[in-house]
């Protein structure tokens, strides 16, 4: 009985303490009446807080109603304080009812909506109008967005705007309605706000509760984006769902709140417990279902309990941000409480991919943080008996545990992952480093050793064994290997460093210095000396090794590092921030970054002059996005000053004289514009006279012959040889002649540096030497001084993969000494695959030949000057006539001297007779710079590169296979993504729906041969469909109608390697874009960067006419190594929407867009389910661009997705 009167007592004091006001809340309304709205607003919100504590949530809502007046009142100074805005970037996009429309003539209306400051709307707003469901329209719109519009007058509560219909627009749909939408971009809040409610507000879409009472207004919702705000928010609609049940639901008897549900998250229950036995996350998920699929919901006030019926009556469709979310709701759940939170909601869950979340924890930098998820991740992936996520789990685990130096608990879950798949090379690899890292090395070994065997072409497994073996003190063995990872990969540092590792600790301490200076080349990060190269050294000096050639290495790079390349390695993270901070477009912090990157290069002895210059642009397009005039126009001339002072950046003149060109058009001076054109005009016209043909690069070495000292006028009897006849053939040469008194490896090395980089495809590239070769240490080299020190020898290794590097594809190479281990390695690298479309060809004696006292010259050299001269008075040769007529005159001449030669895939011509158009000859020494725009065909051929060119669409969806579980959408996004292009954009479509392999591969065939593409063409390739991939082999491959699943040796699918080396790489399209929405796709790419000249992304002419004959091929991928979403049924998958969202939304405002933007832009902007990645493939260059221009007038394609719910 005291038990009963004692829990009667305690109801009756909560119920009179939530019947009283709380002391805020008494506080607020006496302000309220006062009318002292700015200082209401807080003590309503500590009211709201202590009225949910009580669950006195009836007071709750009307303590919101009272604080929503109090937005709408509140004077202007309030907003400015309490929203903590960051005005360096007007990205955060924002939905407005539109309540008035004025027509003003011609294109142009005046809209009025009825939020102003007090929703952080501000004078020269841009953004879109977006026509509504819910007008009075007659015919009921798909959320087109139809014009462009700007904010010209704000005041608190309301907003004027200037809006001007998109050029090519359906007449029919110009015309607004009051309840169309008006969407802004405005300045994003300093801290991103954690708030499914302000989200859901951003987007114009705000509920009412089960009473039919509007809980909230957007208004509110804008101001409280704080997570405390939603948790409060949250409880009071969590308490109307269930009194939804009590009031409403409890007596129902018909069928639709009766029926028991089979599958989904209410499996086994009703609607009516989907009300009474609703919880938090549930709610959540619905929201965030309504958030992914908000086109219905947008500008109109819904009633929550009936939409979350309508929701629950579909069989609760997850939401496709799932993981995001749910993390959330885990980081919440204690471990103990981990078993009942995965059987509760293991349907969203389980609807999201487990596996999946690993992802989001790799972004975790808290330790503990990081590994309290892990470890009730991997209890959930074991509730739910989900193998594949217990791996990825353990798996990763393990290397959060060596990240943690751990190495007992790294181990024993890299042995659990072992256990669960012992077939993945990954896995495999992580348990050997764990072991050689305890300095187990024969375990180590026992799991490598046959690992490589098994993976020839895994050159990293190779490198990462080669180091285990340098550990161990296995150097014979470790050359192998380190050689084998270096070779497929020379610019990676640790490798190059190994590899020179690998002599050093044989006694070969002048070849090591070779691959440490590369390695030095290759370093990227200030870190990565001291983590790496010199790390290594430390360890050597502790085990004894080679104790006196590892300090002066040490000592050479230490040297080398301080004077050059920690400036460098500190300048790239600087211009990363930099360039990140202007794609957020947060343009001043961008701009003194920028500023910070120039400042790293002070006190350097030979800055990096291109990139300085760069900046300086990059500043200046900063300033100018900014709206800062005067900065702007300062830093475009220092750019053009700098480019005009020093002659190495001469071929910067057209980007300068463009980007002053368009500052003064866009800010109205049109005497400054004028002049600037006509700057660009001529300059434009010099480099398109030098780029319209191939160039020739020519370098003769002339090295000391220690043998016949006397034979020491061959390179520049040959240098003349081609100055005279080959080069008339060529509009721009580009001539390296060193003689032996300057030379040094350096300076050979550093010429062939500076042609690699500015080479192109179709350039020709004439390499002669003559001196002599001498065996030291077992290696091969070209000796260039009588000192034999590193300095003045060039090993034969080096040579042909520095040449190997060079992007001209026609190689003529010439020794005029034996050197048949030339000859072999040229043999060996060109057989690869990667290499099918160069065209190399290479001469030597085959034993030292007499030299003539009288004119210094050798016998080799002689004939093959002469056959030059003799060849050329025909109408053309090649270089096989040169080197076919040079080693038959030698054979039978007087000499009867033996020829070497070699000869990979096709000839290419050398000389035509009478070539009259020659351009400007360009000298060329170590530390020039050679025009870095490139447009050309092949010699010969006449290519108006101004012309327009034709766009062509090649697209492969799969939805129905033989063994793999048919899609839904994939046939579907193919078709709406090649009627937009066809029809809105002029492509010529080509698709190929549910191919086989050889289907597939037959139209690639047809891309790749058969069409004959013009420099201006684009040809764009889409693949939808299931992709898989293998760790074993570390590929992913694209699935094919008839794709077998027990085919082991994967012949009935596409690899990502052959879509690539086969395909793509060979097709003469210079304008290639991919995009690839499959599974795993994501690892087709290679991520690069460039420190590339400052863009004007917003001026359609001058980016075609930079683009001009240049290469682009890029492309984009939906996910990276990972599972992705084909969508609701019905529904574009998340990726393909947004590709399609992102191509309308921002061409229908531009006339255009290019393939980078819409990169950019969806990795900016994540679709729902997955990442994105971008990268590109072959060859690149500076101005290349894949520009989608508007023909017609923008496409019907929704840009903003809508549920398809039945009601």
């Amino acid at each position: 009985m005291i038990r009963y009167y004692f829990t009667f007592f305690l109801l009756l004091y909560s119920f009179i303490l939530q019947a009283q006001d709380s002391p805020a809340y008494m506080e607020a309304k006496k302000l309220y009446a006062e009318k002292k709205y700015d200082q209401a607003i807080d003590k309503f919100k500590k009211a709201i807080d202590e009225l949910s504590e009580a669950r006195n949530y009836t007071e709750v809502k009307t303590a919101i109603s009272y604080l929503d007046v109090c937005y709408n009142n509140a004077g202007k100074n309030y907003f400015d304080r309490s929203m903590n805005y960051d005005s360096t970037s007007a990205s955060n996009e924002l939905f407005f009812n539109i309540i008035s429309v004025e027509e003003k003539g011609g294109d142009s209306v005046e809209l009025i909506i009825d939020k102003g400051a007090n929703a952080g709307i501000f004078e020269g707003a841009k953004g879109y109008v977006m026509l509504s469901y819910y007008t009075d329209r007659e015919k009921t719109p798909n959320n087109d967005f139809v014009a462009n519009a700007r904010v010209v007058k704000v005041t608190n509560q309301f907003a004027r705007i200037n809006a001007v219909f998109y050029d090519k627009l359906n007449p029919s749909k110009k015309k607004l309605a009051k309840g169309d939408q008006l969407v802004l971009k405005l300045y994003p809040l300093q801290n991103k706000p954690a708030n499914i409610f302000y989200d859901l507000a951003s987007l114009n879409i705000v509920f009412k509760d089960s009473e039919r009472d509007t809980l909230m207004t957007q208004l509110f919702l804008l101001n409280n984006p704080s997570a405390e705000m939603e948790n409060r928010i949250m409880d009071y609609f969590l308490w109307d769902t269930r009194r939804f049940y009590t009031t409403y639901l409890a007596d129902k008897t018909d069928s639709t709140f009766n029926t028991i549900y089979r599958t989904g998250r209410f499996k086994g229950q009703t609607m009516k417990d989907a009300f009474r036995y609703a919880e938090k996350e549930d709610i959540y998920a619905f929201l965030e279902f309504v958030k992914t699929f908000p086109g219905k919901y947008i500008g109109k006030m819904w009633q929550l309990n009936e939409t979350y019926a309508t929701w629950v009556l579909n069989n609760v469709p997850p939401p496709e941000k799932g993981q995001n979310w749910l993390l959330r709701f885990v980081k919440e759940t204690p471990l103990s409480k981990i078993d009942s939170f995965a059987s509760k909601f293991s349907w969203y869950i389980i609807n999201d991919s487990l596996s999946g979340y690993r992802n989001l924890l790799n972004d975790i930098s808290d330790n503990q943080e990081a590994l309290s998820l892990y470890n009730k991740f991997y209890r959930i992936a074991q509730i739910l008996n989900d193998k594949k996520a217990q791996l990825e789990f353990v798996y990763y685990r393990s290397y959060l545990y060596q990240r943690m130096d751990d190495t007992p608990n790294a181990m024993r879950d890299a042995k659990a992952a072992y256990a669960l798949n012992s077939h993945s090379s990954d896995i495999v690899s992580n348990v050997a480093y764990l072991y050689a890292k305890q300095e187990k090395y024969d375990s180590c070994f026992m799991l490598l050793d046959p690992l490589v065997k098994a993976n020839p072409d895994r050159y990293d497994i190779a490198g990462n064994l080669g180091w285990y073996k340098i550990l161990a003190g296995k150097m014979d063995e470790a050359v192998t290997l380190c050689k084998k990872a270096y070779e497929n990969e020379s610019g990676s540092y640790s490798y190059a460093v190994n590899y020179g590792h690998t002599f050093l600790l044989k006694g070969r301490a002048d070849s090591a210095r070779v691959y440490y200076a590369k390695s030095l080349e290759n370093l990227y990060n200030p870190t990565d000396y001291a983590d790496g190269p010199k790390k290594d050294f430390e360890l050597f000096f502790t085990k004894g090794w080679h104790r006196k050639d590892a300090a002066e290495a040490l000592d050479w790079m230490e040297e080398q590092f301080n004077n050059k390349y920690s400036y460098i390695t500190k300048g790239n993270v600087v211009w990363d921030t930099a360039k990140k901070l202007y794609d957020a477009k947060k343009y001043r912090l961008a701009a003194d970054k920028w500023k910070q990157y120039i400042e790293v290069f002070k006190g350097m002895k030979e800055p990096p002059l291109s990139s300085i210059h760069n900046a300086y642009g990059w500043i200046g397009v900063s300033y100018e996005e900014g709206k800062n005039y005067k900065q702007a126009e300062e830093y475009y001339f220092k750019s053009l000053q700098m480019a005009l002072d020093t002659p190495a950046l001469s071929d910067k003149l057209v980007n300068d004289y463009s980007l002053l060109y368009y500052f003064y058009k866009n800010t109205g001076n049109n005497i400054k514009a004028t002049e600037y054109k006509l700057l660009y005009d001529v300059e434009q016209q010099k480099r398109d006279d030098l780029l319209t043909k191939p160039r020739l690069y020519v370098v003769a070495i002339e090295g000391k012959n220690s043998l016949q000292p006397e034979s020491k006028e061959n390179a520049r009897l040959f240098f003349q040889a081609i100055d005279t006849t080959v080069k008339k053939s060529f509009v721009s040469t580009i001539p390296v002649y060193l003689d032996n008194k300057s030379l040094s490896r350096q300076k050979v090395l550093s010429a062939l540096d500076t042609i690699k980089k500015y080479s192109r495809p179709e350039d020709v590239l004439l390499f002669y030497y003559t001196g002599s070769v001498i065996d030291k240490n077992k290696e091969h080299y070209y000796l260039l001084k009588d000192d034999t020190s590193a300095n003045n020898m060039l090993s034969e290794d080096e040579l042909v993969n520095t040449i190997k590097d060079i992007n001209s594809r026609k190689k003529l190479l010439i020794s005029d000494v034996p050197s048949p281990g030339v000859m072999s390695k040229l043999a060996e690298n060109y057989s690869a695959v990667s290499y099918g479309l160069n065209e190399v060809i290479f001469i030597c004696p085959g034993v030292l030949t007499p030299v003539n006292s009288k004119t210094g010259t050798s016998a080799f050299t002689e004939q093959l000057v002469e056959s030059v001269k003799e060849l050329s008075a025909k109408e053309k040769f090649t270089a096989k006539d040169l080197v076919g007529m040079t080693s038959a005159k030698l054979g039978s001449g007087k000499y009867y001297i033996p020829a070497l030669s070699f000869a990979y895939a096709k000839d290419f011509v050398l000389f035509k007779n009478g070539q009259s158009s020659r351009g400007e000859e360009v000298t060329v020494t170590t530390r020039s710079t050679i025009v870095d725009e490139s447009p050309s065909q092949t010699a010969g051929t006449t290519v108006d590169i101004s012309a327009d060119g034709r766009n062509y669409a090649l697209l492969f969806a799969t939805n129905t296979y033989d063994e793999f579980k048919s899609l839904s959408n994939a046939v579907y996004d193919a078709k709406d993504v090649a009627k937009t292009l066809k029809e809105d954009y002029g492509f010529e479509t080509n698709l190929l729906v549910d191919g086989t392999k050889d289907d597939v591969e037959d139209k690639l065939i047809e891309y790749r041969d058969s069409k004959i593409y013009g420099p201006n063409d684009q040809l764009f390739i889409y693949f939808a469909g299931h992709g898989i991939y293998n760790d074993n082999e570390n590929m992913g491959y694209l699935v094919s109608k008839d794709s077998k699943k027990t085919d082991l040796k994967r012949k009935s699918y596409l690899s990502y390697s052959d879509l690539f080396n086969k395909y793509l790489k060979n097709i003469k399209c210079k304008r290639i874009f991919l995009v690839l929405d499959a599974c795993y796709a994501g690892t087709f790419f290679d991520q690069a960067g460039d420190r590339g000249d400052s863009p004007k992304p917003d001026v359609m002419d001058w980016l075609k006419k930079k683009a001009m004959g240049k290469n682009y091929h890029g492309g984009i991928s939906s996910g990276s190594k990972e599972p992705v979403s084909d969508g609701l049924p019905g529904q574009h998958s998340p990726f393909a929407a947004s590709f399609l969202n992102t191509l309308i939304k921002y061409s229908s405002s531009n006339n255009f867009v290019t393939a980078g933007m819409i990169i950019e832009s969806m990795k900016s902007n994540l679709p729902a389910t997955t990442l994105v990645r971008g990268g590109t493939f072959g060859i690149n260059e500076p101005g290349g661009q894949f520009i989608f221009e508007l023909k017609t007038a923008p496409a019907t394609t929704p840009v903003i997705k809508s549920d398809s719910l039945k009601q």
